[in-house]
């Protein structure tokens, strides 16, 4: 008889356990993608798109990291390095408006409704309790539009509803003294208007361009983004809307040198499922550098895959 000297056969690891360590590897390289995303946009457009797609799941990067970490620096206290990792999507997003409660507000609400939305009530219902000055409407369909009845608190409107997901609006209590209907070469339309607020003459642009599907319509988005902050960096300018990109996206990088910045930060916005929880943050508005933004927020369920987010913002007399 045999017998068995030591401490025996070891109890096999949980499956979790022992792909922990790969996953915190594959979670690491992600929250880096945002970083490379800025040096191969500059070699390579293909490599640049596939990048970026990938670079817009840092808030899944991070929850990965650390639980993957986690679960591995018990056996390997080594890994508890990558830790140090968690803060790069609050290092690497675009920069954000900055935070200051001085002068009149000027409140804008952007929209995305859904295509195949035809009930406006929940966005009407929060419409009213918001008061907004300025409302962009994104995939605004006919059906919607006949049914929206806010013409009495947003007298100047510019409505072109569309059946394809591309149909805009842009609504306002103030007065809309100049407007045009932009088509890319796509046929993606976007609403550019100057409005009279508080005697100050103010751009306000309605956007959706289309999701980048394709290295072709990354390029394109980036450089509608990038035509626009060029064109609007010297006068007060709101562009807003669903900008199909996350505060890590590439698209922010020529607007932000420009001058521009994001206001809604990295709350996600799509889909809107439980909450928009472990979403993406795709919708947002985007401010010159005249403003500062004094409050931000994700809006309520509005029977759509996207949340609406609002910002109160101001005039930065230091930027006038």
């Amino acid at each position: 008889m045999k017998f068995q000297t030591g401490n025996g056969s070891r109890r096999p690891r949980p499956r979790v356990v022992t792909v922990a360590p790969a996953l915190a590897v594959l979670c690491a390289a992600g929250l880096l993608l945002p970083l490379l995303t800025r040096v191969i946009g500059e070699v390579s457009p293909t490599a640049a798109w596939a990048l970026d797609l990938a670079a817009h799941w840092q808030l899944v990067f991070v929850t990965g990291l650390t639980i993957s970490v986690s679960l591995t620096v018990f056996s390997k206290p080594h890994w508890g390095l990558l830790l140090f990792l968690i803060p790069l999507p609050w290092l690497t997003a675009w920069s954000t408006a900055p935070d200051k409660g001085d002068g009149a507000e000027l409140v804008v609400i952007a929209a995305n409704v859904s295509v195949g939305n035809s009930d406006p009530a929940p966005l009407v219902d929060w419409i009213r309790s918001e008061q907004p000055d300025v409302l962009a409407i994104v995939e605004i369909s006919n059906g919607f539009a006949k049914k929206l009845e806010l013409d009495d608190s947003f007298p100047y409107q510019v409505v072109r509803p569309r059946s394809d997901p591309f149909g805009l609006a842009l609504l306002s209590r103030h007065p809309i003294v100049a407007h045009s209907i932009v088509d890319d070469a796509h046929g993606v339309q976007r609403i550019e208007a100057k409005l009279n607020w508080r005697g100050n003459l103010v751009t306000v642009v309605a956007f959706h361009p289309r999701p980048p599907l394709t290295s072709a319509d990354h390029v394109r988005r980036n450089e509608n983004l990038a035509e626009l902050a060029s064109r609007l960096t010297d006068m007060p300018t709101v562009i807003m809307g669903d900008f199909n990109a996350t505060p890590w996206s590439s698209a922010f990088a020529a607007p932000t040198r420009a001058g521009f910045r994001l206001v809604n930060g990295y709350s996600p916005t799509w889909p809107a499922a439980w909450g928009g929880l472990m979403g993406l943050p795709i919708d947002n508005v985007l401010l010159s550098r005249h403003w500062t933004a004094t409050r931000r927020e994700i809006g309520p369920d509005v029977e759509s895959d996207h949340m609406p987010v609002l910002a109160r913002i101001a005039l930065d007399p230091l930027n006038d």
